[in-house]
């Protein structure tokens, strides 16, 4: 995906340096273990998650791009200015607008699954909060 938004391979390569070079311990009844590399993940806290999921949702983003472009899936109109909303994100949270039709749910569903086969990451469809798909933690 960085490479697709035009980042630097120079810069690629330090980022994947940086998470590759990471090791973690863990504690086990008060005691901490001998340090490991991770096979996946990043640690937590690690400072450059925020900005790795920012450049890995571009992905999701430029999938729902795509089934606007093919008149797929359409958002809803808000406001008296009309305004067009389809797609929101704060943080780690994204929430899809679009119109009640079989045809939007259908497109959702294809997108977040497309999305996972990409990213890595995993859409849990059975947990539902607040009539919404959640990304597992």
């Amino acid at each position: 995906m960085m490479g697709q938004l035009g980042f630097n391979c120079k810069w690629i390569r330090w980022i994947q340096a940086c998470l590759e070079s990471a090791t973690v311990s863990i504690f086990v009844n008060g005691s901490l273990t001998e340090e490991f590399k991770p096979k996946w993940g990043l640690r937590q806290g690690d400072p450059l998650t925020p900005f790795l999921f920012l450049i890995v949702v571009e992905g999701l983003i430029g999938l729902v791009r795509e089934a606007k472009r093919f008149n797929a899936f359409s958002g809803v109109v808000v406001g008296n200015g009309s305004v067009k909303v389809d797609l929101l994100q704060f943080a780690d949270d994204m929430l899809f607008f679009c119109e009640p039709s079989y045809q939007n749910v259908l497109v959702v569903k294809a997108i977040l699954r497309s999305f996972e086969l990409v990213s890595g990451l995993r859409v849990n469809f059975h947990r539902v909060q607040s009539g919404r798909w959640v990304f597992p933690s």
